[in-house]
């Protein structure tokens, strides 16, 4: 939970997550908060963003059937030490988004950064610190009013309502010059369009009927 005066307390089942608890009860004038399934951000009102540290390895299944078990450990241990924190280098941020396998942050300028984490072996280039799976391709943005991480993609919000995508761009997106906000997780984003409609951009699990929004306005 964020606080008013800008500290960050734990709220309703953290025991799974104690290591982490002291970790963000330490954290001071935090303006925003962001999550995916084992992570915390904070974002500092000094532009400057925090993580929950995770001191473990994740590991895809092509690495380990690939490398094996035991070698597989090795080499994700050697990966993560090398890899570059290119989140302690960010300054100027003013939002961010994270998804399972990176984070976004948002520039006072407009344009964007995004890296990968470099405890998730197979999904993270080493050498550069970025997503393999292109997420992290947001280098070239500018104009940006808003960002959103997704599985494996990102997708940006222009000031001129337009979007961007660093997955292949639907040919239903380029028609889109009204977008206001964009919302999502994990596989599933949504848009409100300036008439106060909503559009789906990705839809994600519809097994209860979330993805129904064609009537709403306002």
């Amino acid at each position: 939970v964020l606080c008013k005066d800008g500290m960050v307390r734990n709220a309703g089942y953290v025991e799974y997550w104690q290591e982490y608890a002291t970790e963000v009860n330490d954290w001071r004038n935090v303006s925003m908060l962001a999550s995916n399934n084992s992570d915390l951000f904070g974002l500092i009102k000094d532009g400057s963003v925090l993580r929950t540290e995770f001191d473990g390895i994740s590991i895809s299944g092509s690495v380990l059937k690939e490398l094996g078990e035991e070698k597989a450990i090795e080499t994700a241990k050697r990966q993560k030490e090398i890899t570059p924190d290119l989140i302690a280098k960010w300054k100027n941020i003013k939002e961010i988004s994270v998804g399972s396998t990176q984070i976004v942050g948002l520039l006072a300028d407009g344009s964007a950064v995004a890296a990968g984490f470099p405890e998730q072996i197979g999904r993270v280039d080493y050498n550069t610190g970025l997503a393999l799976d292109g997420s992290c391709k947001v280098d070239e943005w500018t104009e940006l009013k808003q960002i959103l991480a997704l599985f494996g993609e990102t997708i940006g919000l222009k000031t001129n309502g337009t979007l961007l995508t660093t997955a292949e761009m639907p040919e239903e997106w380029k028609q889109y010059s009204d977008i206001e906000s964009i919302w999502g997780r994990e596989w599933t984003a949504a848009a409100i369009r300036s008439d106060g409609t909503v559009v789906y951009l990705r839809e994600g699990d519809d097994r209860y009927g979330q993805n129904n929004v064609s009537g709403w306005t306002d």
